[in-house]
């Protein structure tokens, strides 16, 4: 279940390897507000909090509409919804998201703050299996560190992040562990998508597409492209 300030929606389904996968989500996040550049780091308001059953990242100066940067996961007890939300609100955020696995009591999700809204799907598959053919018209390719300015760019529109995001973003290629792709149509940048590979397992994230290019199925290739990556570096299961 995901539950936040204003919102509330359903995920992360009970699964026998269910540890695991919360675990790539939380180190994805860690890593990526760990490790990007200071400069950039700071201009977000970025940082990760990592303790007493919670892993919450926060995106203190972007936007209210910044809410997939404003996520984080708690273990579902009364005490962890209250001090993340604590956490989350004396940092000036006022929209963000909780996920958990053991649903609370609408008396918590109430001392919190919390409401419900909309339902939000995970899901898994295993990396073997057939996969829809690329299309000939749409070249995926990894991006290069130093080279994501038009992947920053197209994910901070499409997810309404704000331009102070956009230089953090571009650091995604060089923090450990995540990969970030760009699709190319008529030789122009037309969508994006990134993985982080961790013990077997492979995370996506960060899926755009540019206004122009929507509804030509740049993210089904984009998905099949990594799907392939993560299994040619031996990764059994991709989670969303």
């Amino acid at each position: 279940m995901t539950y936040g300030s204003r919102v509330i929606s359903r995920s992360l389904p009970a699964q026998p390897d269910l540890a695991a996968e919360a675990t790539i989500m939380h180190d994805a996040l860690s890593a990526l507000h760990l490790c990007g550049d200071k400069g950039a780091v700071d201009a977000a308001g970025a940082e990760c909090v990592r303790r007493d059953g919670m892993c919450l990242r926060i995106a203190a100066k972007l936007p209210d509409t910044a809410v997939v940067l404003n996520h984080g996961f708690v273990d579902g007890g009364e005490d962890s919804f209250l001090q993340a939300a604590g956490i989350y609100r004396r940092s000036g955020v006022r929209r963000f998201f909780l996920s958990t696995v053991i649903a609370p009591e609408a008396v918590v999700l109430d001392r919190a703050g919390l409401v419900a809204a909309r339902g939000w799907r995970k899901f898994r598959r295993p990396a073997k299996g057939p996969l829809p053919p690329l299309s000939k018209n749409t070249i995926v390719q990894e991006v290069e560190p130093g080279a994501a300015q038009d992947f920053a760019r197209i994910v901070s529109d499409a997810f309404d992040l704000g331009l102070s995001s956009r230089p953090w973003l571009a650091t995604l290629p060089e923090v450990p562990g995540w990969h970030a792709f760009q699709a190319w149509e008529d030789g122009e940048v037309a969508g994006t998508g990134a993985l982080y590979i961790q013990d077997g397992y492979a995370w996506t994230d960060f899926g755009a597409t540019r206004p122009e290019s929507r509804g030509r199925g740049i993210q089904k290739a984009m998905l099949a492209h990594r799907i392939r990556f993560a299994r040619s570096l031996g990764c059994h299961t991709v989670l969303t």
